[in-house]
């Protein structure tokens, strides 16, 4: 099958489960479905047709391997279509959306308010493995890392919930998309990924990161014996190919 096949069959598929929805719903998986701003639409579409390669098959993998879990953080959460998938298909779950940059932050919230049944917890916050102030500049609608822009206080994962939360919570399953900030956040989480073990859906930027924090991460991953598995594929990835990639990958940590 072609890509232009791909897309074709998966926008079908799309139009098909859209039928019968209000103008303000969005249907991304047979049975998962919820409001939002129609600002959102065409960037959750590439979830449905329009990345059939490769967020498509992300989105396969997180409804697959993100299924019965019960609290989700979702770091990089822009518009929250990860915890909004969450809480649609896990009933009685509930998700951390972290998202830095003003503008998705407001959609997202707007995207929470549209969802009052589902359990979402918007905090615009940065996280890494400092509390150190950093520079953080935009990118197409969102904040990175960048030696220009404005300072930003950032706090990491395990510092943010010990000391924002009256008792410990459990903690499942962790998505991360951050730019290239992979490492500093997976360390920021340290305790919470000893402690748990969660399932981590992780976005490894090959495009931003330098070969050796690549490894860093590698290393991270084997220390805490987690199975790498590629999205593209739903099967476990070879780590030793995944410095010849030239592009982002879509990892599951199992």
């Amino acid at each position: 099958m072609t890509i232009e096949e791909k897309i074709e069959f998966l926008k079908n598929r799309y139009e098909s489960i859209q039928l019968g929805l209000s103008q303000d719903e969005i249907c991304i998986r047979p049975g998962i479905r919820f409001k939002i701003t129609e600002f959102s639409r065409f960037g959750f579409e590439f979830f449905c047709w329009r990345s059939p390669e490769e967020m498509v098959l992300e989105m396969d993998c997180f409804v697959k391997y993100a299924y019965g879990k019960k609290r989700l953080i979702d770091v990089g959460s822009f518009h929250g279509i990860f915890s909004l998938v969450f809480n649609s298909m896990n009933k009685e779950s509930e998700s951390y959306a972290f998202e830095p940059s003003p503008d998705p932050f407001a959609v997202l919230m707007d995207n929470s308010v549209l969802n009052t049944s589902l359990k979402i917890n918007p905090i615009r916050l940065a996280l890494s493995d400092t509390s150190i102030e950093v520079n953080m500049g935009k990118e197409w609608d969102h904040y990175v890392e960048s030696d220009n822009g404005i300072s930003i206080k950032p706090s990491s994962g395990d510092g943010y919930f010990s000391n924002e939360m009256p008792t410990p919570i459990m903690i499942d399953a962790l998505k991360i998309d951050v730019e290239g900030m992979e490492l500093k956040v997976l360390n920021g989480f340290r305790q919470t990924i000893e402690v748990y073990h969660p399932t981590i859906f992780l976005e490894l930027h090959l495009t931003k990161l330098p070969e050796a924090e690549v490894w860093e991460v590698i290393r991270f991953i084997e220390k805490h014996d987690y199975i790498i598995l590629d999205s593209r594929t739903d099967a476990v990835a070879n780590v030793y190919n995944i410095l010849k990639e030239k592009t982002d990958l879509r990892l599951i940590l199992l």
